[in-house]
């Protein structure tokens, strides 16, 4: 009977054996389901994070296009505004040429009537002079001719 107790007990101690290897292996198996468990919240966090950073980027995107178009509209119109700048520079610059030419113009005009008041003033000095010492003008002397009838018409009496 020792060898049948001998088989039941190496038996009970190899179903011992396997039980405490399943126990072990349930023991480890609870563990990794935990592990899992949290795994898989940290899954659904990374879920949610991945959704709120594909949300911030594609509003990020949209801000930009708002942007970029806000930035070409400005764009348009200081390039507008620069065209019209330059239409007045050129403005300008014709409107100062010509004011340029109307100075030298009017330099020109000043010169010739200075030289014009220049001959007048000599003469109307030598008109001056040529009554005071009788001498008459050709006019003076042909309408004096008619009026005093012998006189020479050179001098004056």
């Amino acid at each position: 009977m020792l060898v049948g107790s001998s088989i039941v007990a190496n038996a009970s101690m190899e179903d011992y054996n396997v039980l405490a290897r399943r126990e072990e292996e349930t023991i480890r198996l609870r563990a990794e389901a935990m592990e899992l468990n949290n795994l898989k919240a940290v899954d659904v966090d990374l879920v949610k994070e991945k959704a709120a950073a594909e949300a911030a980027v594609k509003e990020a995107e949209e801000r930009g296009a708002k942007v970029l178009k806000e930035v070409d509209a400005h764009r348009a119109r200081l390039n507008k505004a620069m065209e019209e700048l330059k239409n007045r520079v050129t403005i300008i610059e014709e409107v100062s040429a010509r004011a340029t030419e109307a100075e030298a113009r009017a330099r020109e005009a000043e010169e010739a009537r200075d030289g014009l008041a220049t001959s007048l003033s000599k003469v109307t000095v030598d008109h001056l002079w040529m009554r005071e010492h009788g001498i008459r003008h050709e006019d003076e002397v042909a309408g004096g001719a008619k009026n005093d009838a012998g006189t020479s018409g050179t001098k004056a009496d």
